[in-house]
């Protein structure tokens, strides 16, 4: 019979085990919550306060330690994957998290993880070994909640936590607010927005906030898909088996060194011989959820200026869906959200649709290179394709926007160094790596298809300090902030083939256009006429003719942009 010391040194290893586990819970709380601010601080401490406060209620309620190690097995599951996502993304378990683990398979979810958390498996291994020692070390020792914390817990803090939360002014339940508007960017409020990073709650939280996303967008995407969009193939023309269009983030022209800029930003794609580089191309705004719905479609559900349209037309997407082309849309940026629910309307005409990034954009999330394998995959099955890769580009904050082997500017500086200089050092290295990106894209397609084209532009640009015009910051109100990149590379065979569209393609390369003239662009380099269709603009259209009028949206109008220039191109506006 073992010793009463014996028993004494179980029952403490029994207990020591479980406020072990109860610390690895309250961690998944705290990590990646503190940046130093004075708000931070504040929220520092809340997280903890509450996050503590479930454990103690939870366990409180149940008694047993045991039993709630039991029912809180599920949960306990998933602390290594909140704790990786807290740690490598910057940012808890999320509902974009939730999208890219809900629409897509199983497999794809357990390679993403693989591909991006090597060591995710064997520390949920060892998390899940230890959790379960402690369980039985607690069923054989009997633990038991103290019942006088017990009595305090089930009456003093939900109390607390109830006033808290009544002097913030918010109900004690996860509320939502409806909105007309599918693109207001308006989720749940109340108790929702407290716990949005408080595990294991914020799980719920995100569940609900993505159900809720996913409810306003489906009126929008049924109003699509009631459409037909009447096409009618040309006749004789050789028709591409594979069209990828890249659509940039954030990246400036003036940033580019195949457009005059003294930095060599494109050291790959400088050397690409079939690709014809559009030096006079400004986008529809400087929000990306505004600039981008119009490229996709002549009507889309969010327009340049801003407004809303409830009944939008398909975009160029379905058009290459009817005329027989499978389609994909792999985006490395949000599956919805304020700045993102208006494209992923149109991204959601494709046959397939991922969603390969499971942050935002205000966090470090995944480089763009995610999407590289995927469209490898892609590439290997039959049939013509198109495929539309949503990438992350330049978008603030620049230097989380690339690999640590792309930092090559800001290596290159000695001594001190402003933090304006080192805005500008990874703003370049940003566009150094769409660089590798786009030429891994056409390394990729030149080997897979033999007609083949690929299409890339930026949904806007931005302008930062130190340029013609002296802002403080980086500023969307400029001339440099609309001027923005566009690319169509052809493979030989295809060059071979469409010389005639090759000709124009390099004979309007300096002239005039928005990035709305891309659509068009592409439906006739496939040969595909849409009925009805009415383009204003088209990159092959003979130049010399009528002058453009190009309109972008600025402050919920739509502007004409050269004479706005003309005026101060260093603040765009109506007048």
């Amino acid at each position: 019979m073992p010793s009463l010391s014996m028993e004494n040194a179980r029952r403490n290893f029994a207990w020591l085990l479980f406020y072990a586990l109860c610390g690895v819970f309250v961690s998944a709380s705290l990590t990646a919550t503190l940046d130093g601010t004075p708000t931070q601080y504040i929220r520092y401490g809340e997280a903890l306060f509450f996050s503590s406060s479930i454990l103690v209620v939870f366990f409180s309620v149940l008694k047993k330690i045991w039993i709630g190690l039991l029912v809180a097995l599920p949960l306990a599951i998933l602390v290594p994957i909140e704790l990786w996502s807290r740690i490598n993304l910057g940012v808890p378990v999320s509902p974009q998290s939730m999208a890219l683990v809900l629409e897509t398979s199983a497999a794809e979810t357990v390679n993403f993880f693989l591909a991006y958390g090597e060591k995710l498996i064997p520390v949920s291994s060892l998390w899940i070994g230890v959790y379960c020692a402690a369980l039985l070390a607690s069923y054989r020792q009997g633990l038991e909640w103290p019942q006088k914390t017990r009595l305090l817990a089930l009456t003093a803090l939900p109390l607390i936590i109830f006033i808290s939360y009544a002097n913030l002014g918010m109900p004690p339940w996860i509320a939502k607010k409806d909105s007309s508007n599918p693109f207001d960017g308006r989720v749940a409020q109340g108790w929702s927005q407290q716990w949005l990073d408080i595990f294991p709650v914020n799980i719920v939280v995100a569940f609900q906030q993505y159900g809720i996303e996913e409810k306003k967008m489906a009126g929008v995407q049924a109003a699509i898909a009631s459409k037909k969009v009447n096409i009618k193939l040309s006749q004789h023309v050789e028709m591409p088996e594979l069209v990828v269009i890249v659509v940039g983030e954030s990246s400036s022209a003036g940033r580019w060194s195949l457009l005059g800029y003294e930095r060599e930003t494109n050291p790959r794609l400088s050397k690409e011989s079939n690709m014809v580089v559009f030096g006079d191309v400004i986008a529809l705004s400087t929000a990306t959820r505004s600039a981008v719905p119009g490229v996709l479609s002549n009507r889309p559900a969010l327009r340049p200026d801003g407004s809303v349209d409830l009944n939008p037309d398909p975009s160029f997407i379905t058009a290459f869906k009817e005329a027989g082309y499978k389609t994909y849309w792999y985006s490395n940026q949000a599956p919805f959200g304020k700045f993102d629910s208006s494209i992923a309307v149109h991204a959601r005409e494709s046959a397939v649709v991922r969603f390969f990034n499971p942050a935002t954009f205000d966090s470090s999330g995944s480089f763009d290179g995610v999407l590289i394998s995927p469209l490898a995959e892609v590439l290997k099955e039959n049939g013509k394709k198109l495929v539309v890769l949503h990438t992350m580009g330049s978008h603030f904050d620049y230097k989380q926007r690339y690999p640590k082997e792309f930092g090559i500017f800001d290596e290159s500086r000695g001594g001190d160094v402003s933090e304006e200089m080192l805005l500008n050092d990874s703003y370049d290295n940003s566009v150094v790596y769409t660089d590798y990106f786009l030429a891994e894209v056409i390394r990729l397609v030149s080997k897979s298809a033999s007609k083949a084209v690929v299409a890339y532009f930026s949904d806007h640009g931005v302008d930062l300090p130190g340029g013609k015009c002296k802002y403080r910051d980086a500023s969307r109100f400029t001339e440099s902030a609309y001027h923005v990149p566009l690319i169509v590379w052809f493979s030989a065979e295809m060059r071979n083939v469409r010389g005639d569209i090759w000709e124009k393609l390099l004979a309007n390369k300096n002239a005039p256009f928005t990035t709305g003239a891309l659509s068009s662009t592409l439906l006739e380099i496939s040969g595909i006429n849409v009925l009805g269709r009415n383009d204003s603009e088209n990159l092959l259209e003979k130049q010399g003719g009528r002058e453009k009028t190009r309109l972008v949206g600025v402050s919920g109008a739509l502007i004409n942009f050269d004479s706005a220039k003309k005026r101060n191109f260093c603040f765009i506006s109506a007048g």
